[in-house]
């Protein structure tokens, strides 16, 4: 299985090592384990947790109430 284009550099075919270094130095990559959007300290998928969590116990009191 191919892994995300997103996150991954190309070096598209044979390549000098001085060309190797050059292309090193002038593209960026995005590393895929690292959080790349942090809000108030939390990452995206710390947020999804607390919406999560905000959201069972919603439907638990709602739940209860329903009876």
């Amino acid at each position: 299985m191919a892994g995300p284009t997103a996150c991954t550099g190309s070096l598209g075919g044979p390549i000098d090592v001085n060309d190797l270094m050059k292309s090193l130095n002038a593209v960026r990559v995005v590393n895929c384990d690292q959080v790349q959007l942090r809000i108030v300290g939390l990452s995206l998928a710390g947020w999804d947790v607390i919406a999560s969590a905000a959201m069972a116990i919603y439907a638990g009191f709602a739940a209860r109430l329903k009876r």
